[in-house]
């Protein structure tokens, strides 16, 4: 496998470290520190993210290739700093955003901190300069970006598609967006057997590639993990020459799978992404909890669908699916009803994972904070 940065930091057997982190490459203190080894900073072979020109650079060649781009930033601090990256670049060419749908909170954080204007909207204005859309959902559905490009021309267009990163692994799957974008963003730590927090940003422009390096060194940590990098790089080789065989059996035991009477799975655009529909006397809510006791969880939960990111690594656990409980206990809620009738001061959503269900300025109504009630604890901008 073409992996340089990993093997470079897997050879690496000091007889001594007398540099950061204080983990000192100590493998023996816990389980927790088994990959302490791979956890280093920059040294004279393992280049420096922030201004890389050796093997951090070579992988994100070999990254960017594997999507079919030109250009690959490497991030450790997750795609929030790869669409903070990219929504800095755009700054100074637009003079407003749309945002198609719902955007993750960290695009609206990304706004209010910078001062840009912005608006979220289900269609997109002819005359829109500058345009970010998400794309797969959190429900595995696809948009045509190609098809926005057609009918905005001229615009700025940054796509969040963190949650296909795994697209270009297998030719069941999606194709991954290109250069009908400006930019895109994929957190690879999300579909991927990639440690959290790694993410990368793609583009086909040189003046955006030069621009996002110069931004991503003033706002990215000095301290990026090794560990993370080194996971990116390893998972490019290992799903190359891994990756159509593992998704041909995921798909078929996806097909394979019968949930019990009364769960529904619907339909989506990547079959990775299992959307699940609960029986109509029984709450999204409650079949979680009651699957929480068995040991399983799921990725995103709402009254009436359940969400599990299915991967290669998950993918033997799928039959335990088949033994969800049709008819949980009824759970507990708190009561945000004094909340009915006002109007939202900021955006009110949950995260995990992040989705924005009220927006700012919206009356709160009944059926939204019932929601919200059930999963109170997730809540985000309510107070």
């Amino acid at each position: 496998m073409d992996t340089p940065l990993y093997d470079a930091i897997k050879e690496y057997n000091p007889s001594a470290r007398f540099h950061m982190p204080g983990t000192s490459g100590e493998t023996s203190i816990s389980p927790l520190y088994l990959s302490a080894n791979f956890d280093v900073t920059e040294l004279d072979f393992s280049d420096n993210l922030l201004s890389a020109t050796g093997v951090i650079l070579e992988s994100e060649k070999l990254t960017a290739k594997r999507y079919h781009s030109k250009h690959c930033l490497y991030f450790t601090s997750g795609a929030t700093t790869a669409l903070f990256t990219a929504i800095l670049v755009a700054k100074d060419k637009v003079s407003s955003f749309y945002c198609l749908h719902t955007p993750h909170k960290s695009i609206i954080n990304a706004f209010l901190l910078f001062g840009i204007n912005y608006q979220i909207v289900d269609e997109l204005p002819l005359n829109a300069e500058g345009i970010i859309v998400t794309t797969p959902d959190y429900y595995g559905k696809t948009i045509s970006v190609k098809d926005i490009r057609r009918e905005h021309p001229e615009a700025f267009i940054i796509v969040d598609e963190a949650h296909g990163a795994h697209f270009p692994y297998s030719s069941l799957l999606p194709k991954n967006v290109g250069a009908e974008a400006d930019i895109v963003i994929n957190g690879l730590h999300k579909t991927l057997p990639v440690f959290t927090g790694g993410a990368i940003l793609r583009t086909e422009v040189e003046e955006y590639y030069q621009e996002a390096k110069e931004y991503r060194s003033k706002i990215h940590t000095t301290s990026p993990s090794y560990l993370t990098m080194c996971s990116m790089d390893y998972t490019q080789g290992y799903m190359t020459a891994n990756g159509e065989r593992l998704y041909k059996e995921l798909k078929q035991k996806v097909d394979n799978l019968t949930l019990p009477q009364g769960f529904k799975k619907i339909p989506t655009d990547d079959f990775s992404r299992l959307v699940i529909e609960v029986p109509e006397n029984t709450t999204g809510y409650a079949v979680s909890k009651a699957a929480n006791k068995k040991g399983i969880y799921f990725e995103l939960v709402e009254s009436r669908l359940l969400v599990a990111i299915l991967t290669p690594f998950n993918m033997d656990k799928l039959p335990l699916l088949e033994q969800l409980d049709s008819n949980p206990k009824a759970i507990k809620t708190k009561d945000l009803s004094k909340y009915i009738g006002t109007v939202a001061k900021q955006d009110i959503g949950l995260y995990p994972p992040g989705k924005v269900y009220i927006k700012k300025g919206e009356i709160i109504d009944a059926e939204r904070i019932e929601m919200l009630q059930i999963e109170a604890e997730r809540v985000f901008g309510l107070k």
